[in-house]
């Protein structure tokens, strides 16, 4: 997840997901 989009870090990465 490193150098991307915080918003794209969220469909990217599901840890970061609310």
């Amino acid at each position: 997840i490193r150098g991307v989009p915080r918003r794209i870090v969220l469909y990217t990465d599901p840890h970061l997901q609310p």
